[in-house]
């Protein structure tokens, strides 16, 4: 298997054997997108994204694999009391990973940045996503997850 996917299954190996806030069983999917009427439930999605690699000396090269997280669920958006547990559970998994070391099939990968700004993009992002607040009455959340390994 590709060693970005090997990445994702770590994080999802990792999530569910911490314990949080809020329960949930986390999976890895290529799309974070669910059925509304299942949206009940609280989802956590592992994405596998991009892969970048560049030579830091002349037989070393440093890999960065991107993966992000989701956290969605419908809930009552217009009550605060609902929609708090769930940002504080984003953020209790950002701390989570953040510096984390992980081995991914043996491999040693290190989160080393979250939400860093990608090439031409923007490096400021929102604690969710709030057309679907307003348009599903669904919290969503998607932190991006930069893991490092120097071969």
């Amino acid at each position: 298997m590709a060693l970005i996917t090997d990445i994702a299954d770590a994080v999802v190996t990792e999530l569910n054997a911490a314990q949080f806030s809020l329960p949930f069983h986390a999976v890895r999917k290529y799309l974070p997108q669910e059925d509304l009427t299942s949206m009940d439930t609280l989802h956590v999605t592992v994405v596998p994204g991009t892969t970048r690699t560049t030579l830091v000396g002349r037989q070393a090269r440093e890999r960065q694999f991107i993966v992000d997280v989701a956290v969605q669920q419908k809930t009552d958006v217009d009550d605060p009391g609902k929609v708090d547990p769930l940002v504080t559970l984003a953020e209790e998994i950002e701390t989570f990973l953040l510096g984390r070391r992980i081995d991914a099939v043996g491999v040693k990968v290190l989160c080393v940045a979250i939400n860093e700004k990608p090439e031409g993009g923007e490096g400021v992002r929102a604690a969710f996503y709030y057309p679907h607040l307003a348009e599903l009455r669904q919290f969503t959340s998607v932190s991006r997850f930069t893991w490092k390994v120097v071969t």
